[in-house]
C-alpha cells in the first residue's frame, strides 16, 4: 500500500502476477483486490493466448 500513497489519488493502480508464479500469486492478489477495490488486476493476455 505504500506505493499507492506515492501517486496521485486519481491514478489507476494495477497488480500483475509474476508469470512464473502466476497461480500462486493470483491466489494472493485476488483477495487483496477484493479487499482493496482501488487496485485492479492486470493480466498479460498474450501469454495466456500463447502470442509473442
Amino acid at each position: 500500500m505504500e506505493h499507492a500513497e506515492k501517486v496521485n489519488k486519481d491514478c489507476i493502480l494495477f497488480l500483475q502476477a509474476e508469470w512464473s508464479k502466476e497461480k500462486e500469486m493470483l491466489n494472493l492478489i485476488t483477495p487483496f483486490i477484493q479487499q482493496n477495490p482501488q487496485w485492479k488486476l492486470s493480466l498479460q493476455i498474450h501469454k495466456y493466448l500463447g502470442v509473442r
